[in-house]
């Protein structure tokens, strides 16, 4: 049985090869020791206690340059009597390097806590209780501490460069301090020069050679972040992990502020995806991301990582709500707006009358929309 999509895979496939050609890159992923910490029914043989990423992933949505956390294996797989294809979130930056530092959503940058990754398995699990069309949770991967510190210092070098690049706030007075005179100012080299000196002074326990490199160059607050946040993740403690999902076809019906998203068979699509969001809701949780960017053309709402159950995360929904407001994407900190924000075009583009229309069954305004939704909180 082959899958519909298989042309369009094809065709993704194809682009990103090329496009990897171009940046002189092989578009193998950087293999990383992980250890299987939870598992579906639908997860193929082949995925072990022990695991190891392998080969080339590919980016979910269609013709970007932008590095993503969640790509794509091109080999399909058969769950019962369908053709899927594994989608991977959090390996790491185009399934490459780990960073140390959180990503503005709070979860690892480019990466994923543990607990975030358990979190989208059990609530994807639970959308398919209710029938509703999402990816299928197939496994959490825990990324040991130790491979973790060894694959993120990659990424930890990276971000050291960056912020030397940029105009860095980081003196390079306090820099000397810490590998000696500096008499050429090449941002690569003076990273590598940090590393080696982690390495080297902190051997028995990088993660304090890392904490000592971070709050030695940290600037005042006033100064802006700098490196501040570069090591937020590693010193946090926590346990982190990946996730593998597997849908129907993993390419995305795209960006919201698309003009030419609006299209028949994507019609259909937000409908679907407008039912779904509100059987959720129903049912206590509330995907506070219901973007295009998240539905797949296979017609499946996806990352469920940007949920809230409503039971027990009410703290956590304020939180967001309040920093959506701080950031102006909502003018009123109050639910109402919020839910007019989520529902409307800010997520759904064109497409967002399509989307009301399939939480109600008719056409509906999206005051009104927002007035009945109101209703279950």
């Amino acid at each position: 049985m082959e899958s519909a999509y298989k042309e369009k895979i094809e065709n993704i496939v194809k682009e990103g090869n090329q496009f990897n050609q171009l940046r002189q890159i092989t578009g193998w992923v950087t293999e990383k020791k992980g250890v299987v910490v939870r598992k579906s029914q639908f997860s193929p043989d082949w995925i072990n206690e022990i695991f190891v990423l392998r080969g080339k992933i590919y980016s979910v949505l269609p013709h970007t340059i932008l590095p993503l956390r969640t790509l794509f294996l091109k080999k399909p797989v058969r769950i019962g009597n369908t053709i899927f294809y594994l989608e991977v979130k959090g390996y790491g930056f185009n399934g490459r390097e780990l960073y140390f530092q959180e990503h503005v959503s709070g979860d690892i940058f480019y990466g994923m806590y543990l607990d975030s990754a358990l979190r989208e398995f059990d609530r994807m699990s639970l959308a398919l209780s209710l029938g509703l069309p999402v990816p299928l949770p197939v496994a959490v991967v825990e990324i040991p501490k130790d491979e973790y510190i060894k694959k993120g210092i990659a990424g930890f070098k990276g971000r050291l460069i960056a912020e030397l690049t940029l105009g860095s706030r980081i003196k390079l007075g306090e820099i000397e301090e810490i590998i000696g005179p500096i008499n050429e100012f090449n941002p690569e080299r003076i990273a590598q020069k940090l590393i080696n000196y982690i390495k080297r002074a902190y051997k028995e326990d990088l993660v304090a050679g890392v904490d000592f490199v971070v709050s030695k160059l940290s600037n005042p607050p006033k100064w802006g972040y700098g490196i501040n946040d570069g090591a937020d993740a590693l010193l946090s403690g926590k346990k982190v992990g990946y996730l593998i999902r597997a849908s129907r076809c993993p390419i995305r019906v795209g960006d919201p502020s698309d003009k030419n998203i609006d299209k028949p068979e994507f019609r259909e699509i937000a409908r679907l995806m407008g039912y779904t969001f509100k059987t959720l809701l129903e049912n206590g949780i509330l995907h506070h991301c219901p973007s295009t960017g998240n539905w797949t053309i296979a017609g499946e709402l996806t990352d469920f990582t940007d949920t809230f159950e409503l039971a027990k995360e009410e703290k956590e929904l304020r939180a967001h709500i309040k920093k959506l407001k701080q950031e102006g994407r909502i003018s009123k900190g109050n639910l109402r707006n919020f839910l007019s924000y989520l529902i409307g075009p800010k997520h759904g583009g064109l497409l967002s009358p399509y989307f009301l229309e399939g939480m109600f069954g008719q056409p509906i305004s999206l005051e009104e929309a927002t007035r009945r939704l109101l209703k279950l909180f």
